[in-house]
């Protein structure tokens, strides 16, 4: 099999734009303010996938070019190739600027790795020696590109968009992240081995957590901002090097090789490196530049598209337009019908350009989201490209939709991605598919544990879903009106998909929940999307998998408990999850009377809270003490109606102390409550029982009760349209940072890595420099809900007293 060099023109997709943070023109993710608490968590995360050390010669044959497919005849002599760079240094500096000048040595027009180039990117950030602003201290581009990354603005981050791969360089080799077995271990020991380095230097354990968590952001951006399947890597401690592998399920890393003593290891890898094929570099062939005339009909749709939703003023399109739009980064994603023979029938091409999600995790579904154009039709529609591990979403979809299931979006096609486009009609074999590799290698001889756990890893395989519906989620809600008929539509499909299909979406959220203007209604529809997590349900009701699924902010209560690992979610979960997605948008984008501080302290309290106990994570703390005591409802003063509401739901959810159940009363009546409560006090007193009102039962929390009482309530109340307003809170206006912060917001879920430790200059960590400092950290993360002031404080006691 032959291997196309790189220096033929690509039609590779390098330096896709980010997806802006919804509702505003500020890009999400990988901001610096919260570069910190990311990196610890990608280091808690990397625990769990990191498989090592693979022999050098099985990672050369297994995932790159083999000798024999490839001339030699040109490729430099390796021998004292990298005699230059010291074995030791006491910066990065020392290290890669002579290993730059021997990677880039050139003779009669060759160099190590032909048609590319080594470049110092770490120059070109604005701070190199703060975190969340450095870059790779040496990136490898095509040399065709290194002019144009280059001659970029320096804050763009366009060497990440278009590294081809990466080296990352500590001072120290004592200081690196993993530690291999003896040469003669035996398979025995090697499974007892445990590969993470252990140090009983808690500030040398520091620095390599935090540089490790840097060099997996550096990973993440890159498949975030180029169209990959994988990627490859290099992790330089003094002389000592490791080759990584990386995909959506994990990563592979290589034993360590001295390039001073084993100079040929690295030589031998770039030379393959350099001959393999795009695909073999770890590129999608399937995304490619789309043409100039392409992204003139792309802009022309998206723009028509953005007013028959939005209704968008002049003053307001362009704004709104650049939230899917930009100029000269228009992309052509070509889907394969599943389970069709390749041909030009079942190949369907879209135009894409920004997404509207962009994925920030490396491991996992790795989602992108974009409003696609039909190159052929014109017409736009919403299209997922994400990673896979149960049933195809698209077949699930179409089995509801024949079923009559309401308020689901229609799909235009889907199928699995395969590894290239064909230049004439074939049937794909299963193995030509984009799949994860990583978790073939897990019960390999070679493998050791991590923390003295051993891995185990599920397959993901890459996936398209097109949708015949696309529009904005429930961020963008118009007012009350349009939140809780739209959420009602959701209602329904939920409810539709137990009865009719006997399925569970769970993860009902205010992302899957997406607003679509259509002709004959006067509010937006609601749809359900999103139904990769969903699942069947068992004879009782319940799911078919045990533990968590779903968005924490929204999740149930009994879903947040500590016993939720071994819990089968249920209906009532995910209409109690339905329920604190209305909540979660009432408090950020309608009117009450909340402080800014308040709605700080309710927020963090009600969907953010979590800790753990014996490794245990659970939540929930804020949503119990609301049921219960409707600590964080009770005195919010609403829109009359939306309250109406809220205390309808609770009482459904859980019957307030000492108070009984009512049917929903009209818009009329409201005001005329507290004489009628106390009256029915009074009696209740008197004669428990006589008024019918005291003597009626709560009904259960199930969704013919809930779904009974939401259609009676906007049969017969009036609810305001255009009564949207922003609030002063992060999640409402988008602005996650503020210009001075050093800090995530929130950061919960960062799990301390093994004990806290002791504070470093992020400065020196980001640079390479192991300096150690006695200043605390300035990263505190809240254990519980933020302690209450007077005003809420007060709450509670009359809750109590009540």
């Amino acid at each position: 099999m032959s291997h196309s060099s790189s220096s033929t023109a690509s039609q590779c997709v390098y330096d896709i734009p980010l997806a802006f943070e919804e509702g505003t023109t500020r890009i999400r993710g990988f901001e610096p303010q919260g570069a910190q608490s990311r990196h610890w968590r990608f280091v808690e995360e990397s625990r769990k996938w990191t498989v090592g050390p693979m022999p050098v010669a099985d990672f050369m044959r297994y995932f790159l070019a083999s000798r024999q497919f490839i001339s030699v005849k040109d490729m430099l002599p390796s021998r004292s190739a990298f005699k230059s760079v010291p074995a030791r240094a006491a910066t990065p500096t020392e290290i890669y600027e002579p290993l730059l000048a021997a990677l880039n040595k050139a003779e009669n027009q060759e160099s190590r790795c032909p048609g590319f180039v080594f470049d110092n990117a770490s120059a070109r950030s604005p701070h190199p020696r703060r975190l969340g602003y450095t870059t790779p201290h040496l990136c490898l581009y095509r040399r065709d590109h290194l002019e144009l990354v280059q001659s970029s603005q320096s804050q763009s981050r366009t060497e990440i968009g278009y590294s081809e791969l990466f080296i990352e360089v500590t001072a120290d080799p004592t200081l690196d992240y993993f530690t291999d077995p003896p040469n003669d271990a035996t398979d025995e020991a090697r499974l007892s081995h445990d590969f993470v380095t252990h140090s009983d230097d808690a500030r040398s354990t520091t620095f390599m957590d935090r540089a490790l968590g840097q060099h997996i952001s550096y990973v993440t951006e890159i498949f975030a901002r180029q169209h990959r399947h994988f990627l490859f890597s290099v992790a330089m401690f003094g002389s000592r090097a490791r080759l990584f592998r990386w995909d959506r399920i994990g990563c592979i890393v290589t034993e360590s090789f001295d390039i001073r003593a084993q100079p040929e290891v690295l030589c031998d890898f770039l030379w393959r490196f350099s001959h393999a094929s795009d695909g073999r570099r770890g590129h999608d062939l399937t995304v490619q530049v789309a043409s100039s005339e392409d992204e003139a009909v792309f802009a022309e749709c998206i723009k028509a598209h953005v007013q028959l939703q939005l209704g968008a003023k002049a003053e307001g399109l362009e704004e709104a337009v650049s939230a899917h739009y930009v100029s000269g980064h228009v992309s052509a994603v070509h889907v394969l019908q599943q389970g069709s023979i390749a041909r030009a029938d079942t190949i369907r091409r879209y135009l894409v350009s920004r997404p509207v999600i962009s994925p920030l995790s490396l491991v996992g579904k790795g989602t992108r989201g974009f409003w696609a154009v039909d190159s052929s039709t014109r017409e736009v529609l919403f299209l997922k490209d994400t990673w896979r591990t149960l049933e195809l979403e698209g077949h699930t979809l179409q089995r509801m939709s024949a079923e009559g299931v309401r308020n689901i979006p229609p799909v235009a096609r889907h199928g699995e991605v395969p590894d290239y486009l064909p230049r004439e009609e074939r049937k794909f074999e299963a193995h030509e598919f984009q799949a994860t590799l990583t978790d073939e290698f897990c019960s390999d001889p070679w493998t050791c544990v991590l923390l003295g756990s051993k891995y185990s890893l599920s397959k993901r395989t890459h996936y398209r879903l097109v949708l015949g519906i696309v529009g904005y989620t429930l961020r963008q809600i118009t007012g009350t009106q349009e939140l809780l008929r739209a959420s009602y539509d959701v209602l329904q499909a939920m409810s539709d998909a137990r009865i009719k299909d006997y399925r569970l979406h769970r993860d009902i959220s205010i992302g899957n929940v997406i607003l679509v203007a259509e002709s004959g209604r006067d509010v937006r529809r609601g749809y359900l999307i999103d139904w990769d997590a969903s699942c069947d349900v068992n004879d009782t009701g319940a799911s078919i998998y045990e533990g968590r699924a779903g968005t924490w902010e929204f999740m149930s209560i009994a879903m947040l408990d500590r016993s939720a690992p071994t819990r089968r979610q249920t209906l009532e979960d995910d209409l109690e999850s339905l329920f604190y997605v209305v909540l979660y948008c009432a408090f950020l984008w309608l009117p009450h009377n909340l402080s800014e501080s308040d709605l700080a302290e309710t927020m963090t309290a009600v969907f953010d809270f979590r800790d753990s106990i014996e490794g245990e994570i659970y939540g929930g703390k804020g949503k119990v003490m609301n049921r219960y005591m409707r600590v964080y409802t009770r005195h919010v003063a609403f829109g009359p109606a939306l309250k109406q509401w809220i205390d309808g739901i609770m009482d459904l959810l859980r019957p307030p102390l000492r108070r009984t159940y009512r049917p929903p009363r009209k818009s009329a009546d409201v005001g005329k409550d507290d004489d009628r409560d106390k009256a029915l006090a009074e009696r209740s007193k008197a004669s428990p029982g006589a008024d019918e009102g005291a003597s009626k039962p709560a009904p259960a929390w199930n969704m013919e009760n809930v779904e009974r009482f939401w259609a009676e309530f906007l049969r017969t109340h009036a609810l305001d349209k255009d009564d949207r307003v922003v609030h002063p809170h992060p999640r409402a206006t988008g602005i996650l940072y503020s210009d001075k912060s050093t800090a995530s917001f929130p950061s919960y879920g960062c799990t301390p890595l093994r004990k806290s430790p002791p504070a470093q200059r992020t400065e020196d960590i980001a640079s390479g420099v192991h300096t150690p400092i006695k200043t605390p950290s300035p990263l505190a993360l809240p254990a519980t809900p933020p302690p209450f002031n007077v005003h809420t404080a007060a709450k509670l006691k009359n809750c109590r007293a009540a």
